[in-house]
């Protein structure tokens, strides 16, 4: 709780946390080859690991430096034609939404969007289903509340 008090009634702190900090490197120490190749790294490690990532594409797009749903990372992530660098490992992905109340969303809605999003970039009805259907089967296994409650 303190930190959270914080937070909300310490400005210097909020300052602080909303300032940049430059850090000088070497022109060649993260390439876009060497961070795409980072990124593949960590891709491969957490599909070993049979990680599951709970993304959430609307308020990603919302509030983040995608403008469009087709954009987002959880395309690559589940191997979604067009999408895909080689050397790119798929990940186990969910769906989630974000708070409803100020996002106006629902995880319906974020189902619909994934769907129409890999129907708009050319893939068959049945491969966007496909995509749909597994991370639909992987929230559902892989869901953090017991629905016998």
């Amino acid at each position: 709780m303190t930190l959270l008090w914080n937070w909300h009634n310490d400005q210097k702190l909020r300052e602080r946390a909303e300032s940049l900090l430059s850090v000088e490197t070497q022109d060649s120490l993260f390439t876009p080859f060497v961070y795409l190749r980072l990124q593949q790294a960590l891709m491969r490690r957490v599909a070993e690991r049979r990680v599951v990532i709970e993304t959430l594409p609307s308020s990603n797009v919302r509030i983040s430096q995608y403008e469009r749903f087709e954009e987002h990372h959880a395309l690559r992530w589940i191997g979604a034609a067009g999408h895909v660098r080689e050397g790119d490992t798929p990940i186990m992905v969910s769906l989630g939404s974000d708070d409803p109340g100020i996002f106006a969303g629902n995880l319906k809605g974020e189902f619909y969007q994934l769907y129409a999003v890999l129907r708009q970039q050319g893939i068959s009805d049945a491969d966007a289903l496909r995509h749909v259907s597994i991370i639909n089967e992987r929230g559902r296994q892989y869901r953090f509340h017991d629905s016998a409650l």
